[in-house]
């Protein structure tokens, strides 16, 4: 075994992001669970040009195991608005750009803060409406 004493679990990689972003890229709720249970920031931004925290990674990718449990880790009003400076890295807006309407039907579904137009959207995808 290799000990390594000067990482943290919050340290950052440019093409990959924290840990926890490694967690998501690799599909692995494992390692999300262990991640989270040391500490990890499941809110951290990654430095890259894509500037994503892991739930709009995970949306992105369409992990919904994932997203499940990063969504009870974290409180909606914390991340549901996307990172500061960019509202459109949510996870719901990665959702619907990356085409997994089933998760943003979960997103709608598990949080009543959205607003009236989300709200509406989300009526129009599940009844195939324009």
């Amino acid at each position: 075994m290799i000990l390594i004493t000067n990482l943290h679990v919050n340290d950052q990689d440019y093409g990959w992001g924290t840990s926890l972003h490694v967690a998501v890229w690799c599909d692995s709720l494992a390692a999300v669970e262990e991640l989270l249970g040391a500490g990890t920031d499941a809110l951290a931004v990654s430095i890259d040009d894509s500037a994503l925290p892991p739930m709009a990674l995970a949306a992105r990718r369409g992990h919904p195991a994932i997203l499940q449990r990063l969504w009870q880790h974290a409180r909606p009003e914390s991340h549901a608005n996307g990172p500061k400076g960019n509202p459109f890295q949510t996870c719901l807006v990665q959702a619907a750009a990356y085409g997994h309407v089933s998760i943003a039907a979960d997103f709608l579904d598990w949080w009543d803060g959205w607003t009236v137009g989300l709200r509406t959207s989300r009526t129009n995808l599940r009844y195939g409406l324009q």
